[in-house]
């Protein structure tokens, strides 16, 4: 539960850095004395956006270390009961 949750934060955080993207785009596709009065706009968009990636990123690379040692626990814990019941069998 916990990791679905986590993982759609980092699914939203990802989405804002699209439209932080977009909108930055968007803003320097307009006409010229509009795009002067929406340089600040377009830099903002543009932090936006990439302080998302960077925070995505982070959240990506944690839960991708709580997976790993989820996994890790559990081989081992199969492992011992693999182990345990090969002694037991003889």
């Amino acid at each position: 539960m916990v990791e679905q949750r986590s993982l759609l934060l980092v699914l939203r955080v990802f989405y804002l850095a699209v439209s932080g993207f977009a909108g930055a785009v968007l803003a320097l596709s307009a006409p010229a004395d509009l795009a002067t009065l929406l340089g600040f706009v377009v830099i903002a968009a543009g932090l936006v956006a990439v302080g998302s990636i960077v925070f995505g990123s982070v959240l990506l690379v944690r839960e991708t270390q709580m997976a790993v040692a989820i996994l890790s626990e559990q081989t081992e814990s199969l492992r011992f009961r693999a182990a345990h019941r090969d002694q037991g069998g003889r």
